[in-house]
């Protein structure tokens, strides 16, 4: 029984003492610059990180994908589609784009996984398709798709929330990590899966998204302080930008399900950034 009782004691220390490290790289990574991107010859993102070089992100990639495209630069976008389809890495059941460095908040390990990554691919890839016609496009988006149906412990990007069954894609998804839910790399991902549904009427595309959702209006509330937004459920406190994004995000969503409680969210976290104090604190 005591021995019991010290291991618990030794857990929950090693637990407070993970999270305060957490919070402390949290701190440095989001209010300092810590990271430089440049292009390649090709238009492909690089990104140079105070403590690990140049390294490949493979949201950075789809997100300058999104850009090119939106921008009329079919070449830089074709160079990163390239890019995004070469680096899929196949695993068997599934796919994904996997980081090759460390990344010290959450414990990250390499290589690591994202389920922001793995949405936005498959967003790019949707895109692709309509330019082309390729089928290609779409069976490289449902590998990648397949990444939300495993667990982060089996490699994938899958948390089951036991109470309910409902559906978390982590943005830091490694065995190593502690769970973090963050809450707009959730989003990025639900986000992938709805662009592949629409277009495919794919039924496990549906059941992802509609899991997803679910388990996203349960939580909701916890990424709420009172007078802003938490950047995930460990209650780190989001920046400025993360807020603002946190606003947009919710209006998205409404957009694409028409759930009053998305509205009620976005109309509510914009107040909380009109409040004198706001950008004092939060920038």
């Amino acid at each position: 029984m005591k021995m019991h009782f010290k291991k618990s004691l030794l857990i929950q220390s090693r637990k407070r003492a993970l999270l305060a490290g957490v919070r402390k790289v949290y701190r440095k990574v989001f209010r300092a610059p810590q990271y430089v991107i440049s292009i390649d010859e090709l238009g492909v993102p690089v990104v140079y990180y105070r403590d690990v070089g140049p390294q490949r992100n493979p949201v950075t990639v789809c997100n300058y994908a999104l850009k090119y495209y939106q921008d009329g630069n079919k070449n830089y976008f074709w160079n990163c589609v390239d890019w995004l389809a070469k680096n899929l890495s196949d695993k068997g059941v599934f796919s994904v784009w996997e980081y090759n460095f460390p990344w010290k908040l959450y414990n990250l390990r390499p290589p690591w996984v994202s389920g922001m990554a793995q949405g936005l691919g498959i967003k790019v890839f949707v895109l692709a398709y309509k330019e082309t016609g390729n089928e290609e496009f779409i069976k490289l988006a449902f590998d990648a798709l397949k990444a939300f149906t495993s667990s982060v412990e089996e490699g994938g990007v899958l948390q089951v929330d036991e109470s309910d069954g409902g559906y978390w894609y982590e943005e830091y998804a490694s065995p190593s990590s502690i769970p973090s839910y963050v809450l707009n790399g959730h989003i990025f991902a639900l986000e992938g899966i709805y662009e592949l549904f629409a277009l495919t009427k794919h039924n496990t595309a549906k059941m992802l998204f509609d899991k997803g959702i679910s388990e996203l209006k349960t939580h909701i509330d916890e990424y709420d302080t009172g007078s802003w937004t938490y950047y995930d459920r460990l209650k780190l406190v989001a920046s400025w930008g993360y807020h603002n994004l946190h606003i947009n995000q919710m209006a998205y969503l409404w957009k694409i399900t028409g759930d009053e409680l998305f509205m009620k969210y976005h109309r509510k976290w914009k107040l909380y950034m009109q409040k004198p104090l706001a950008k004092m604190l939060h920038q």
